[in-house]
Formats: C-alpha cells, sequence, structure tokens
C-alpha cells in the first residue's frame, strides 16, 4: 500500500473512508491478508499508486522504479525499498529480489511538474497472461525497460503502448485496466531455486504446492542446461507431509545453467505451466563451482555393474592420491538414501558395493563428492 490520503476519512475520492484498522480487518477477512506493507507515499507523485514505481513480478521479485541519485522521488523510493527489505522476508522466508528499470524524464525534465498528474513511468505496465503492455514515451530510456522485462521474464511477449497522451490524465496501461481473475483457477506456487543456495545434491530439490478444485492428476518437472536441446521430464510426486509435490533435478555439470519450469494437469482435464510462457518461459539457476580440479589428484568412477541392478552392486572408484570425499546414493526426489562410503579415500582402484536389494525400484543417482570434484552416475534397480 502506498499513501495515507486515499485510505483516510473524507479523502477526495468519498467512496472508502477507512481507518488503517479497518483496511487491515478488509485485507484479512477478504484475502487472508495478515501481513500488509504499507510505505510512505512519494512528494511528486500524485496520484499515490504503488504501482507507479513498484511491481510485483512474482512472489518474491520486486520491479522497483529507479531515478537518478537525489533526483525527484528516488530519495523516498530507496527509503521504502530499504524499510520493505530490512523488515520483511518474501512468503517463502527468503529476501525479496530487487529488480531495477529506469523512471524516465518528460521533455527532459523529473517531477514535480506543474501538471502534477504527469508522472511517467516504466513501472506501471500490465501482465496480460503471456503478454506485457509496457508504458513507452518515445523515450531514450524505452528500449531499456523493454529489455529489462524481457530479461526477468522471459518468455512473455513485450508490446509497447504510447503513453505520452495518456499519462497527462493520472497513470498508464495498469492504471487504466482492472485484471479480471480466472474464472477456474489452477494455482501453482514455488519457491525458485536460487545459484546462492546450490551447494549439495539435496538442494536440487523442487517444491510446489498444486491445487484446484477438482484435485490434480499430475504435475511434471521439465529441465535442460541446453535451451536449443531437449527437455527432460521427471514426475514430482505428491509429499502428504509438506502437502507439496516434490521433484529432484539430477546434479549437473559445475557451473552449468540449469533451466526448468513444471506444468500441471487438474482432474477435469485443465492444464497450466509455470512460468506460464514455458518452456520458451522458465526458471534458471547455475550449478554450484567446483575448485579446479589438481591434475595430481583426479577421481573416477567407472562404469557401475550391473546396472540395472537387483542385488550386489559394484561402484568402481579410482584415485591419483588418497583424497577425502563422499560416495552416496540418492532417489529421484533427492532424498539421501545411504552413504556408501565417507571419509578417505586411497589411491588407486577400488570397488564400493551398494546392495540394490534393498531399495525399492526405480531410477536413483550415485554422487561422488571431494573439495575438486563432483561426480554422478546414473544407477536403476530392477523389481
Amino acid at each position: 500500500m502506498d499513501g495515507e490520503n486515499e485510505s483516510a476519512p473524507n479523502d477526495i475520492f468519498g467512496t472508502t473512508n477507512h481507518t488503517e484498522t479497518t483496511i487491515d480487518e478488509v485485507m484479512l477477512r477478504y484475502m487472508s491478508i495478515d501481513r500488509y506493507i504499507k510505505m510512505k507515499e512519494l512528494p511528486y507523485d500524485g496520484i499515490h499508486h504503488i504501482d507507479m514505481h513498484m511491481k510485483l513480478l512474482d512472489e518474491e521479485t520486486l520491479l522497483v522504479g529507479k531515478y537518478p541519485t537525489g533526483v525527484s522521488d528516488g530519495p523516498q523510493i530507496e527509503a521504502n525499498i530499504q524499510y520493505v527489505l530490512d523488515s520483511y522476508k518474501t512468503s517463502f522466508g527468503r529476501d525479496f529480489k530487487v529488480i531495477r528499470i529506469p523512471m524516465p524524464s518528460f521533455n527532459n525534465n523529473f517531477p514535480p511538474y506543474a501538471n502534477e498528474a504527469l508522472y511517467p513511468t516504466y513501472a506501471n505496465a500490465l501482465l496480460v497472461n503471456k503478454t506485457i503492455l509496457l508504458p513507452q514515451y518515445n523515450h531514450p530510456d524505452d528500449l531499456a525497460a523493454q529489455d529489462t522485462f524481457k530479461k526477468y521474464m522471459p518468455g512473455y511477449q513485450v508490446v509497447g503502448i504510447n503513453c505520452n497522451d495518456m499519462i497527462g490524465a493520472g497513470g498508464a496501461i495498469h492504471c487504466i485496466t482492472k485484471e479480471i481473475g480466472v474464472l477456474d483457477p489452477l494455482r501453482i506456487v514455488h519457491a525458485a531455486i536460487r545459484t546462492a543456495d546450490v551447494d549439495k545434491p539435496e538442494d536440487w530439490q523442487v517444491r510446489a504446492t498444486v491445487q484446484h478444485r477438482s484435485g490434480i492428476a499430475q504435475v511434471e518437472l521439465f529441465y535442460t542446461t541446453d535451451l536449443n536441446g531437449a527437455w527432460t521430464m521427471i514426475p514430482m510426486l505428491y509429499d502428504p507431509t509438506i502437502e507439496q509435490y516434490v521433484a529432484a533435478i539430477p546434479p549437473q555439470s559445475p557451473q552449468s545453467t540449469v533451466y526448468y519450469y513444471m506444468n500441471a494437469t487438474a482432474n477435469n482435464g485443465k492444464n497450466i505451466s509455470r512460468p506460464m510462457p514455458a518452456p520458451e518461459g522458465y526458471w534458471s539457476f547455475r550449478s554450484f563451482q567446483i575448485s579446479s580440479v589438481s591434475t595430481a589428484n583426479v577421481a573416477q568412477m567407472a562404469p557401475i555393474y550391473p546396472n540395472p541392478a537387483r542385488a550386489i552392486t559394484v561402484v568402481p572408484v579410482q584415485f591419483d592420491q588418497a583424497a577425502k570425499g563422499s560416495l552416496r546414493l540418492y532417489n529421484t526426489l533427492g532424498q539421501l538414501q545411504t552413504t556408501v562410503f565417507e571419509g578417505e579415500f586411497p589411491a588407486g582402484s577400488k570397488n564400493y558395493f551398494i546392495q540394490a536389494d534393498r531399495f525399492p525400484a526405480g531410477h536413483y543417482l550415485v554422487v561422488l563428492q571431494t573439495a575438486q570434484q563432483f561426480i554422478t552416475q546414473q544407477l536403476v534397480i530392477g523389481e
């Protein structure tokens, strides 16, 4: 919420006349919102609508307008966003991600203007399904604004709308439109994997809350490291203990970029992807880095046999010299099944063993990890 005038008694619109406490009660009663963040209104924005300088791109990403240092509403915008970042976390308990977009001048001037309603902004864009309607002003920053949305909203079509004759009325695209909620929503809520959080195989687990009034028929996870190549599909399984659908992307080569999206189908046949424009739209993160491999100590994992396995299974490992590390078995949900070995691997060749008949049939991942290397191999356990 931005501003105080429109929620104050006897406001100029004559329609709200609610106190701050009343608004809190309304938001809780009708939208189950018990955390209602309020910020100081901007000194030169005559509308005092937050969408003139800030937009929520997803559950955790804030698009925030930026003026040159110390100019116009810049100082108050910076104070407001710092207040949010220091005082609140996302619904997933993580820090908000902030994307900056320029606030354009009008005739080479920044607010205040003689006409208070004249407040050009790119933040006042509208997201309609797979399209972004973006205000444009025949301004040098128009292209930069388009590039910002394309970079952080991959797959969406960005359509520029000339707002020079519109902005003087006190708003741009978002201010003159009204979103209409979908009649039969299929909901997917997901905390996207962040590069900084990926440093071990368990961190490749993808979780999502998926809901529909008819129930959920299936949820699928698609991933790739090559946007020009094929996508690999993994079914997401429902975990009743956390009430979410779960799957794990197998660890990829260090420093590679992993792209992924989800697709869900409800029992009544309704289908949706998230992000919505997938596969053209996606989430992405960088695989964690491994320090450079010393040529004096290289680990290798020869092909596991038999594979598919049903009983005693051999994992051949070789080290040029002794090194500390671990050899572990994970299921497709990224859950650790057993630690085959942990400690100091001796120099030379050595076989390690997995009793495959102790685990349910399915696909697994064997991971050999040291301070310098990260090696994976698929293992199939048969009936």
